[in-house]
């Protein structure tokens, strides 16, 4: 699957970023950012919030590698959020680091996309489209998804608030992470909403069909 550059703001950037030659995988970028939303090569659908921020990070990665810039452990994470948040000081503070390393920040930052944009790109310019039974499925899933955004989102607004207040030091850096858990009604266990997902059940002992409660 390929699409002309020009087709939206995402084939724009796939062709200034030169992304179609880091997909190993696929024959272009775009069969990748299909793949990734279907769910495809044994992994999990993605939405498109979480694709639009994967895709994002593979914008600056690609700029941060072009200017010969440390990628590894946290850094690509920590600075993308201080380029796409609300702590201004912060987020100059990043700026003025990249442009003293050459990069053209206002121009990396506008080439940064909207979820709304990719949902266009994936159904309008490639026409794909996600099989009746996993989009039935998915919904559940992006729900969740969006009420663990929306719920980390607060966090992160109040650690900010916290840290303005100096109740804690730098708090807004702070990587906030939510994680849902599922715990049996008959026992301590406790799981992982998205592996109780993938195994079909929360608690194999007492909440199976073989193990009903009475």
């Amino acid at each position: 699957m390929s699409t002309d550059s020009s087709c939206c703001k995402v084939g724009d950037a796939i062709h200034r970023y030169d992304l179609d030659g880091t997909s190993t995988r696929h024959e272009t970028f775009d069969d990748l950012l299909v793949a990734r939303w279907i769910g495809t090569d044994r992994g999990t659908a993605q939405g498109y919030r979480p694709l639009t921020e994967w895709f994002n990070k593979r914008i600056l990665k690609h700029v941060y590698d072009d200017h010969g810039l440390e990628t590894a452990g946290s850094r690509l994470d920590r600075e993308y959020d201080a380029l796409t948040g609300d702590d201004e000081l912060y987020a100059e503070e990043v700026r003025d680091s990249l442009r003293s390393k050459g990069v053209a920040v206002d121009e990396l930052q506008q080439s940064f996309i909207s979820w709304s944009t990719m949902q266009r790109h994936l159904n309008d310019c490639l026409e794909a489209e996600k099989e009746p039974q996993r989009a039935r499925t998915d919904w559940e899933r992006n729900s969740v998804e969006i009420a663990r955004e929306q719920l980390e989102s607060k966090i992160d607004d109040a650690l900010r608030s916290l840290s303005s207040k100096g109740e804690i030091q730098q708090g807004q850096r702070a990587a906030v992470s939510v994680s849902i858990e599922l715990e049996c009604p008959e026992c301590p266990l406790q799981v992982p909403m998205a592996e109780a997902i993938d195994r079909g059940y929360v608690c194999q002992e007492h909440m199976t069909d073989d193990h009903v409660s009475e």
